[in-house]
């Protein structure tokens, strides 16, 4: 007979409940304090199968189990507990291992493989999208995916503090990691929280990032004072926008006062060094000349 794995042990376990202990289960599972946290959205409305892949993909299947007994016996589901034989295994690759490239790295490129079917599903609890799958959000802003886990993990540094907001947050850092255009947008904004930090001092000002449009990367003094001509089209159009969004406003000031503190701004043509035309004599004039000239003539010689 073959054994069983620990997901099918959990999913045998987890189909014995009552409607109502199975209930009560779920809301032990999210309110439980221990990390990783799960969140109401990830139990609501689910059946015994989807819990079970939940379970697996939150605590692995070497550790579910654990997880799962400790809860049972919150529910006071003793005898489903004891089913849960600590010796009942996660079933072994016996073929040729796969080798990830990423495998040297820490093994962080196969383990995100692994995770991030699961990690898409998940919604993000705060702010303006809340509600939203990780993966809805990565097609649909992935500056605020920067935004928010650039912050988040300078937060990190700093505290411990767990809550469900930040569990929350954790998770959307492992979804980042695993997506390579998320986590170019976060290394982007840390990049960027850099660069401000540096234009605050004193004749820095320029040391900022544009921080918007496909000169993005650019400091704001490179961009005023490049030599490109798109790039010099694209000064000016910045220069010249009655109605700015938030950042462009922040790149707008610096060029307008840029171009305060020199005669001509260098992305403009200086038009008062070109010579006026001189202007020609209209044929009404060159007419009036001439009879008045011959008539002086024939006076003069009258006069002789």
């Amino acid at each position: 007979m073959a054994r069983k794995t620990n997901k099918e042990a959990l999913k045998n376990a987890l189909q014995d409940l009552s409607k109502d202990k199975f209930s009560e289960f779920c809301h032990r599972l999210r309110d439980r304090r221990g990390s990783p946290r799960v969140s109401y959205s990830d139990v609501e409305d689910k059946n015994v199968l989807q819990i079970t892949d939940l379970m697996v993909s939150f605590f692995t299947e070497s550790n579910v189990l654990q997880v799962a007994r400790v809860l049972l016996r919150q529910i006071n589901c003793n005898q489903e507990a004891e089913t849960l034989s600590p010796e009942i295994k996660a079933p072994v690759d016996k073929g040729k291992p796969t080798i990830h490239k990423n495998c040297a790295a820490g093994g962080k490129g196969l383990k995100a493989k692994k995770k991030d079917p699961i990690l898409s599903s998940r919604k993000i609890e705060f702010g303006k999208y809340e509600g939203k799958t990780f993966k809805w959000l990565s097609e649909n802003d992935l500056n605020y995916i920067g935004f928010i886990v650039a912050n988040h993990m300078q937060q990190r540094k700093e505290t411990t503090y767990r809550s469900g907001q930040m569990a929350n947050k954790d998770s959307l850092t492992k979804y980042a990691k695993a997506n390579p255009k998320a986590w170019e947008e976060v290394k982007f904004c840390q990049e960027m929280e850099k660069a401000k930090k540096r234009s605050l001092q004193p004749g820095q000002e320029g040391k900022a990032l544009v921080g918007f449009g496909c000169y993005r990367s650019m400091t704001l003094e490179d961009l005023y004072e490049s030599k490109n001509e798109k790039i010099i089209s694209y000064v000016d159009f910045i220069r010249t926008t009655s109605t700015p969004s938030t950042k462009m406003e922040l790149a707008q000031r610096y060029i307008l006062q840029r171009d305060k503190e020199q005669p001509a701004a260098p992305n403009r043509p200086n038009t008062s060094a070109v010579p006026k035309a001189a202007k020609k004599p209209s044929s009404a004039s060159a007419s009036e000349v001439g009879p008045k000239q011959k008539k002086s003539k024939k006076a003069k010689t009258t006069d002789e």
